[in-house]
C-alpha cells in the first residue's frame, strides 16, 4: 500500500482496539512517523511496542472539527 502524506488510516492494535493515524511521511533518515488523531501524539514506527495492521482509509480524513448539531428550519407559510 502506498501511503499519502496527511491521510488518515483506520488502524487495528493487536489488542483489537482501532484507532485513526494520520501519516506524516518520511524524514531524511527514513523514520516513518505518524499523528495518533485521539490524542494528537506524534511518533515514529520504530518507537511502537505492539503489533498493529491498516484496514483501510479513514472515512473523513480532513475534518478537524465535530458536528454538534443540525438545526432544520421549518419552511415559512405565505399568507395571502
Amino acid at each position: 500500500m502506498r501511503f499519502e502524506i496527511h491521510q488518515v488510516y483506520r488502524v487495528r492494535l493487536c489488542s483489537g482496539e482501532c484507532c485513526q493515524w494520520e501519516y506524516l511521511g518520511i524524514d531524511e533518515s527514513a523514520i516513518i512517523w505518524w499523528k495518533d488523531r485521539a490524542s494528537g501524539r506524534v511518533f515514529n514506527e520504530g518507537s511502537l511496542m505492539y503489533a498493529w495492521d491498516i484496514i483501510g482509509v479513514a472515512s473523513y480524513p480532513s475534518l478537524d472539527y465535530q458536528v454538534i448539531a443540525i438545526f432544520v428550519a421549518k419552511p415559512t407559510q405565505l399568507v395571502e
